[in-house]
């Protein structure tokens, strides 16, 4: 069974990575919480 699972989500990486869209905007996402993050830290 946990062979299945980790197939499945190699699987699912695999496919989001390839998202070009995706990857976008949670790359621009992520920037946007960096600077959130790093404002509250100070």
């Amino acid at each position: 069974m946990n062979a299945l699972i980790v197939g499945l989500l190699g699987a699912e990486i695999e496919r989001v990575r390839s998202d070009k869209d995706f990857t976008a905007r949670a790359r621009k996402l992520l920037e946007r919480d960096k600077e959130l993050l790093d404002r509250l830290a100070r």
